[in-house]
Order: structure tokens, then C-alpha cells, then sequence
């Protein structure tokens, strides 16, 4: 959540510099590549150890590359947001903008209503 807030206040100063589709292709590229690190997260952990030893902090390999590939999603999902304001600001007319912004805020949720249908949906192939 940390991570989350602080690419919040970082995205949303780097949009406003850089614009919106150079900013929003920098996360989107973050955020690919920290989702793709999890499956080396072990070995990436075998570097953070020692990092995080010197803190005082102790954890396995797996656990520790586990914690910084989700700061690494964390920062680079958290551009969503503040790229998407922008974008409806500068493709929409005043009038149509809580439309828009209610739509791209509407669908943030499909994807935690998709797990309950698609096991629904698979539940007769467990029944065999």
C-alpha cells in the first residue's frame, strides 16, 4: 500500500511532466515487468537479504523477492489512476467527464468479479 501510494503521488508528477501516453507506457511497462519478476522472485530475494539484513529485517530469499516484485507492481499499477483522470480530461468535454471516469472506475472491479464467474463457470468440469 505503500508502494501503491507513493507511484500515486510519483506517476501523477511524471503524466504532468512527460505527458500522458509516455507516462502511462512507463507504467505499463513496470507494472509487466514486476508481474513477470514474481516467478524469480527467490532469486531476486537472494539479493534483497542482504539489504534488508543491514535494516535488521530478516526473511527467506522467496519471501523477500516476493515483497519488492509487489512494491514494483504496486508502483507501476498505481499510474492507472492519475493517467486516466488526465486522459479523460484531455479526451472528454466537461460534460462527459464523471461518465467516463465512472466507467474506467467501474471497471477496476470487473476483474475482482471475474474470479467468483469463472469458477462458477468451471464447476461442472470438477464434477466429473
Amino acid at each position: 500500500q505503500v508502494a501503491y501510494m507513493c507511484g500515486m503521488l510519483a506517476s501523477g508528477w511524471l503524466i504532468d511532466r512527460i505527458g500522458t501516453r509516455r507516462g502511462l507506457a512507463i507504467a505499463i511497462c513496470l507494472w509487466s515487468v514486476a508481474a513477470m519478476l514474481h516467478a524469480e522472485a527467490p532469486v531476486i530475494g537472494s539479493a534483497v537479504q542482504g539489504a534488508l539484513g543491514s535494516l535488521g529485517l530478516t526473511m527467506s530469499a522467496s519471501v523477500a523477492g516476493f515483497a519488492l516484485c509487489r512494491v514494483l507492481l504496486g508502483l507501476g499499477e498505481a499510474a492507472i489512476f492519475p493517467g486516466s483522470v488526465r486522459s479523460i480530461a484531455e479526451w472528454f468535454p466537461q460534460k462527459e467527464r464523471a461518465l467516463a471516469t465512472g466507467l474506467f472506475n467501474a471497471g477496476t472491479n470487473i476483474g475482482a468479479l471475474a474470479t467468483p464467474i469463472i469458477l462458477w463457470a468451471a464447476l461442472p468440469f470438477f464434477r466429473r
